[in-house]
């Protein structure tokens, strides 16, 4: 993830193209202990929509 006015380091991203795409990242990230976070559409310049190491 880039964005110059915020430093997250985000563990893995996970490009899902449908619903078992999106069962599989989940799973792996409950496996895993990862959290999770969504980007639905936009963006937050604040890095607000990113958590950190999930």
């Amino acid at each position: 993830m880039w964005n110059g006015l915020i430093d997250h380091r985000l563990a893995l991203i996970a490009r899902c193209s449908g619903a078992a795409d999106v069962v599989g990242a989940v799973s792996f990230a409950r496996e895993h202990d990862l959290r999770v976070s969504v980007r639905g559409g936009g963006h937050n310049i604040a890095g607000n929509a990113v958590c950190i190491g999930g």
